[in-house]
Protein backbone atom coordinates (compact mmCIF):
# COMPACT_ATOMS: atom_id res chain seq x y z
CA UNK A 1 0.00 0.00 0.00
CA UNK A 2 2.82 2.41 0.87
CA UNK A 3 4.66 1.48 -2.33
CA UNK A 4 1.58 2.24 -4.47
CA UNK A 5 1.20 5.66 -2.85
CA UNK A 6 4.86 6.46 -3.56
CA UNK A 7 4.54 5.52 -7.24
CA UNK A 8 1.48 7.74 -7.69
CA UNK A 9 3.20 10.64 -5.93
CA UNK A 10 6.26 10.39 -8.17
CA UNK A 11 4.08 10.24 -11.29
CA UNK A 12 2.14 13.36 -10.32
CA UNK A 13 5.33 15.23 -9.46
CA UNK A 14 6.91 14.47 -12.85
CA UNK A 15 3.65 15.36 -14.61
CA UNK A 16 3.59 18.78 -12.94
CA UNK A 17 7.22 19.47 -13.83
CA UNK A 18 6.32 19.18 -17.52
CA UNK A 19 4.27 22.39 -17.60
CA UNK A 20 6.01 24.51 -20.24
CA UNK A 21 4.23 24.66 -23.64
CA UNK A 22 3.09 28.05 -24.97
CA UNK A 23 2.27 27.64 -28.68
CA UNK A 24 3.12 25.75 -31.88
CA UNK A 25 2.07 23.96 -35.06
CA UNK A 26 2.77 20.97 -37.35
CA UNK A 27 3.45 21.50 -41.07
CA UNK A 28 4.18 18.92 -43.75
CA UNK A 29 5.52 18.38 -47.24
CA UNK A 30 5.72 15.51 -49.72
CA UNK A 31 9.23 14.18 -50.23
CA UNK A 32 8.56 11.49 -52.84
CA UNK A 33 5.98 8.82 -53.58
CA UNK A 34 4.13 8.23 -50.31
CA UNK A 35 6.86 9.62 -48.04
CA UNK A 36 6.05 12.80 -46.13
CA UNK A 37 8.16 15.00 -43.91
CA UNK A 38 6.64 16.88 -40.99
CA UNK A 39 8.06 19.81 -39.06
CA UNK A 40 6.87 20.37 -35.50
CA UNK A 41 7.53 23.83 -34.07
CA UNK A 42 6.88 24.40 -30.36
CA UNK A 43 7.38 27.51 -28.27
CA UNK A 44 8.17 26.68 -24.66
CA UNK A 45 8.91 28.45 -21.38
CA UNK A 46 12.57 28.57 -20.35
CA UNK A 47 12.45 31.03 -17.48
CA UNK A 48 12.39 28.64 -14.51
CA UNK A 49 14.02 25.43 -13.36
CA UNK A 50 10.83 23.37 -13.72
CA UNK A 51 10.36 24.26 -17.38
CA UNK A 52 14.02 23.54 -18.10
CA UNK A 53 13.66 20.09 -16.53
CA UNK A 54 10.66 19.50 -18.83
CA UNK A 55 12.66 20.40 -21.95
CA UNK A 56 13.12 17.42 -24.28
CA UNK A 57 15.06 16.51 -27.39
CA UNK A 58 12.39 14.14 -28.75
CA UNK A 59 8.62 13.99 -29.22
CA UNK A 60 6.25 11.16 -30.05
CA UNK A 61 4.17 11.71 -33.19
CA UNK A 62 1.11 9.70 -34.25
CA UNK A 63 0.84 9.42 -38.04
CA UNK A 64 -2.90 8.75 -38.37
CA UNK A 65 -2.42 5.22 -39.72
CA UNK A 66 -2.27 3.44 -36.33
CA UNK A 67 1.50 3.94 -36.11
CA UNK A 68 3.69 6.37 -34.21
CA UNK A 69 7.37 7.21 -33.96
CA UNK A 70 9.83 9.34 -32.03
CA UNK A 71 11.16 12.39 -33.88
CA UNK A 72 14.24 14.38 -32.93
CA UNK A 73 14.76 18.05 -32.27
CA UNK A 74 17.00 19.62 -34.91
CA UNK A 75 17.30 23.11 -33.41
CA UNK A 76 16.48 25.22 -30.37
CA UNK A 77 16.52 29.03 -30.47
CA UNK A 78 16.45 31.31 -27.45
CA UNK A 79 13.82 34.02 -28.05
CA UNK A 80 12.96 37.09 -25.95
CA UNK A 81 10.53 36.86 -23.01
CA UNK A 82 11.84 33.52 -21.66
CA UNK A 83 10.86 31.48 -24.72
CA UNK A 84 12.53 28.64 -26.58
CA UNK A 85 11.63 27.94 -30.20
CA UNK A 86 12.04 24.19 -30.80
CA UNK A 87 12.03 22.54 -34.23
CA UNK A 88 11.55 18.77 -34.63
CA UNK A 89 11.61 16.96 -37.99
CA UNK A 90 10.44 13.45 -38.90
CA UNK A 91 9.53 11.41 -41.99
CA UNK A 92 6.96 8.69 -42.58
CA UNK A 93 6.13 6.31 -45.43
CA UNK A 94 2.40 5.71 -45.86
CA UNK A 95 1.08 2.45 -47.27
CA UNK A 96 -1.32 4.11 -49.70
CA UNK A 97 -3.72 6.97 -50.38
CA UNK A 98 -6.07 8.21 -47.66
CA UNK A 99 -6.75 10.96 -45.14
CA UNK A 100 -4.45 10.97 -42.13
CA UNK A 101 -4.62 13.08 -38.96
CA UNK A 102 -1.07 13.55 -37.72
CA UNK A 103 -0.90 14.65 -34.08
CA UNK A 104 1.07 14.84 -30.86
CA UNK A 105 0.18 15.25 -27.19
CA UNK A 106 2.75 16.73 -24.82
CA UNK A 107 2.34 17.54 -21.10
CA UNK A 108 1.73 20.38 -20.37
CA UNK A 109 0.75 24.00 -21.03
CA UNK A 110 2.14 26.91 -19.06
CA UNK A 111 0.15 27.91 -16.01
CA UNK A 112 -2.18 30.89 -15.82
CA UNK A 113 -3.85 30.79 -19.23
CA UNK A 114 -7.06 32.70 -18.53
CA UNK A 115 -9.44 31.26 -21.12
CA UNK A 116 -9.21 27.60 -20.15
CA UNK A 117 -9.47 25.63 -16.92
CA UNK A 118 -6.28 24.69 -15.04
CA UNK A 119 -3.84 25.15 -17.91
CA UNK A 120 -0.94 24.04 -15.69
CA UNK A 121 -2.31 20.47 -15.80
CA UNK A 122 -3.74 20.63 -19.33
CA UNK A 123 -1.92 18.76 -22.09
CA UNK A 124 -0.64 20.53 -25.20
CA UNK A 125 -1.97 19.11 -28.47
CA UNK A 126 -1.10 19.81 -32.13
CA UNK A 127 -2.43 18.28 -35.34
CA UNK A 128 -2.49 18.52 -39.13
CA UNK A 129 -4.38 16.56 -41.78
CA UNK A 130 -2.57 15.04 -44.75
CA UNK A 131 -4.75 13.96 -47.69
CA UNK A 132 -2.96 11.62 -50.08
CA UNK A 133 -4.69 11.49 -53.46
CA UNK A 134 -2.77 10.72 -56.68
CA UNK A 135 -5.16 12.93 -58.64
CA UNK A 136 -4.34 16.02 -56.57
CA UNK A 137 -0.66 16.15 -57.42
CA UNK A 138 2.07 17.39 -55.09
CA UNK A 139 0.87 19.15 -51.97
CA UNK A 140 2.72 21.01 -49.25
CA UNK A 141 1.09 22.62 -46.26
CA UNK A 142 1.30 26.39 -45.83
CA UNK A 143 4.28 27.70 -43.87
CA UNK A 144 3.60 30.24 -41.11
CA UNK A 145 6.15 33.05 -41.16
CA UNK A 146 5.07 35.04 -38.07
CA UNK A 147 5.63 33.50 -34.60
CA UNK A 148 2.48 32.50 -32.66
CA UNK A 149 3.28 34.45 -29.49
CA UNK A 150 2.20 38.07 -29.57
CA UNK A 151 1.47 40.91 -27.14
CA UNK A 152 -1.62 43.10 -26.85
CA UNK A 153 -2.51 46.11 -24.70
CA UNK A 154 -5.70 46.50 -22.74
CA UNK A 155 -8.16 48.96 -24.30
CA UNK A 156 -6.20 49.04 -27.57
CA UNK A 157 -6.91 47.35 -30.89
CA UNK A 158 -4.75 44.26 -31.47
CA UNK A 159 -4.04 42.92 -34.98
CA UNK A 160 -2.08 39.79 -35.81
CA UNK A 161 -1.53 37.81 -39.02
CA UNK A 162 0.22 34.40 -39.01
CA UNK A 163 1.87 35.21 -42.35
CA UNK A 164 0.85 31.98 -44.06
CA UNK A 165 2.62 31.20 -47.34
CA UNK A 166 1.51 28.34 -49.58
CA UNK A 167 4.17 27.32 -52.10
CA UNK A 168 1.60 25.49 -54.25
CA UNK A 169 -0.64 28.53 -54.60
CA UNK A 170 -3.61 26.82 -52.92
CA UNK A 171 -6.43 28.88 -51.43
CA UNK A 172 -6.42 29.17 -47.63
CA UNK A 173 -9.43 29.55 -45.33
CA UNK A 174 -8.94 30.60 -41.68
CA UNK A 175 -11.15 30.05 -38.64
CA UNK A 176 -10.83 30.22 -34.85
CA UNK A 177 -11.36 26.94 -32.97
CA UNK A 178 -10.79 25.87 -29.35
CA UNK A 179 -7.31 24.55 -28.51
CA UNK A 180 -7.22 20.82 -27.81
CA UNK A 181 -5.77 18.71 -25.02
CA UNK A 182 -6.13 15.31 -26.74
CA UNK A 183 -7.36 13.76 -29.98
CA UNK A 184 -10.85 15.18 -30.69
CA UNK A 185 -10.94 16.73 -27.18
CA UNK A 186 -11.07 20.49 -26.59
CA UNK A 187 -9.43 22.02 -23.53
CA UNK A 188 -11.84 22.43 -20.62
CA UNK A 189 -13.52 25.78 -20.03
CA UNK A 190 -12.38 27.47 -23.26
CA UNK A 191 -13.95 30.79 -24.20
CA UNK A 192 -13.22 33.50 -26.77
CA UNK A 193 -11.35 36.34 -25.02
CA UNK A 194 -13.50 39.29 -23.98
CA UNK A 195 -13.45 42.34 -26.24
CA UNK A 196 -14.92 45.82 -26.06
CA UNK A 197 -16.31 45.32 -29.58
CA UNK A 198 -15.14 42.19 -31.39
CA UNK A 199 -12.70 39.27 -31.53
CA UNK A 200 -12.60 37.77 -35.04
CA UNK A 201 -10.45 36.48 -37.89
CA UNK A 202 -10.75 37.25 -41.59
CA UNK A 203 -11.40 33.87 -43.18
CA UNK A 204 -9.61 34.80 -46.41
CA UNK A 205 -6.45 36.64 -45.33
CA UNK A 206 -6.01 35.34 -41.77
CA UNK A 207 -5.95 38.73 -40.07
CA UNK A 208 -6.90 38.33 -36.42
CA UNK A 209 -8.46 41.42 -34.82
CA UNK A 210 -9.10 41.86 -31.10
CA UNK A 211 -10.80 45.21 -30.67
CA UNK A 212 -9.97 45.51 -27.90
CA UNK A 213 -8.92 43.62 -24.71
CA UNK A 214 -11.11 44.86 -21.87
CA UNK A 215 -9.72 46.60 -18.80
CA UNK A 216 -8.71 44.29 -15.97
CA UNK A 217 -8.32 41.23 -18.22
CA UNK A 218 -4.55 41.30 -18.70
CA UNK A 219 -2.81 37.93 -18.77
CA UNK A 220 -2.21 34.94 -21.07
CA UNK A 221 -4.79 33.68 -23.58
CA UNK A 222 -4.61 30.79 -26.06
CA UNK A 223 -6.64 30.19 -29.19
CA UNK A 224 -6.25 27.80 -32.11
CA UNK A 225 -6.35 28.84 -35.77
CA UNK A 226 -7.51 26.23 -38.29
CA UNK A 227 -6.04 26.81 -41.77
CA UNK A 228 -7.66 24.73 -44.51
CA UNK A 229 -6.17 24.29 -47.99
CA UNK A 230 -8.38 24.25 -51.06
CA UNK A 231 -7.49 23.42 -54.66
CA UNK A 232 -10.09 23.77 -57.41
CA UNK A 233 -12.75 24.12 -54.73
CA UNK A 234 -11.79 20.88 -52.96
CA UNK A 235 -10.20 20.67 -49.51
CA UNK A 236 -6.82 18.96 -49.72
CA UNK A 237 -5.40 19.32 -46.20
CA UNK A 238 -5.21 21.49 -43.09
CA UNK A 239 -2.99 22.60 -40.25
CA UNK A 240 -3.80 24.00 -36.80
CA UNK A 241 -1.76 26.66 -35.03
CA UNK A 242 -2.06 26.90 -31.24
CA UNK A 243 -1.37 30.56 -30.48
CA UNK A 244 -0.74 32.55 -27.30
CA UNK A 245 -1.63 36.22 -26.84
CA UNK A 246 -0.25 37.99 -23.76
CA UNK A 247 -2.30 41.03 -22.74
CA UNK A 248 -0.47 43.69 -20.75
CA UNK A 249 -1.34 47.10 -19.33
CA UNK A 250 0.39 49.70 -21.49
CA UNK A 251 1.17 53.03 -19.84
CA UNK A 252 2.83 54.76 -22.78
CA UNK A 253 0.44 56.44 -25.21
CA UNK A 254 1.21 57.02 -28.89
CA UNK A 255 2.31 60.58 -29.73
CA UNK A 256 -0.33 63.06 -30.87
CA UNK A 257 0.79 65.02 -33.92
CA UNK A 258 -0.35 68.62 -34.25
CA UNK A 259 -1.14 70.05 -37.64
CA UNK A 260 1.82 71.81 -39.25
CA UNK A 261 1.08 75.07 -41.03
CA UNK A 262 1.60 74.81 -44.78
CA UNK A 263 4.55 77.06 -45.62
CA UNK A 264 6.14 77.92 -48.98
CA UNK A 265 9.78 79.03 -49.01
CA UNK A 266 11.32 80.50 -52.12
CA UNK A 267 14.69 79.25 -53.37
CA UNK A 268 17.54 81.24 -51.88
CA UNK A 269 15.63 82.40 -48.80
Amino acid sequence: MRRSFLVIFIFISNFALSSHNKAGEITYRLLSGLTYEITVVTYTENGNSQSQQADRDQLQVFWGDFTSSIINRVSRENLPNTTWKNIYVGTHLYAGPGTFKVYLVDPNRVEGIRNMDNSFNTAFYLECIIMINPFLGINRSPILLIPPIDYACTLRKFVHNPGAYDADGDSLIYSIIPPKQALNTDVNGFFIPQATTTFSIDRFNGELVWDSPVSGQDGKYNIAILIQEFRNGKEIGSIVRDMQIVVVICNNDPPVLTKIQDTCIEVGK
